[in-house]
């Protein structure tokens, strides 16, 4: 209940809700703002089709927590490109 109210309230401000969606990857850049690459599934005749569909957006709230693909994208990049990063922290 609580959701649907918050979901109406934002859908007419103009936000959109993807649902059924999985994320592939996020770039974020000062002159495009945040990309996402996203995969939508949609029920077909018997068949579920998958598209892939980019989004840009000034702003991305990741309420997921540890479990989130984007935490876990920060933490491969981190490790990856950062190594001194804990030792500054």
């Amino acid at each position: 209940m609580l959701l649907d109210i918050v979901a109406k309230r934002f859908q007419s401000s103009g936000g959109v809700l993807k649902e059924f969606t999985s994320l592939k990857g996020v770039v974020v850049s000062e002159s495009v703002g945040v990309a996402l690459d996203v995969e939508n599934s949609k029920k077909g005749k018997g068949d579920t089709v998958m598209t892939t569909e980019p989004i840009t957006t000034r702003l991305l709230l990741d309420c997921m927590g540890n479990a989130s693909p984007i935490s876990a994208q920060q933490v491969s990049v981190r490790s990856t490109f950062d190594t001194d990063y804990v030792s500054r922290k």
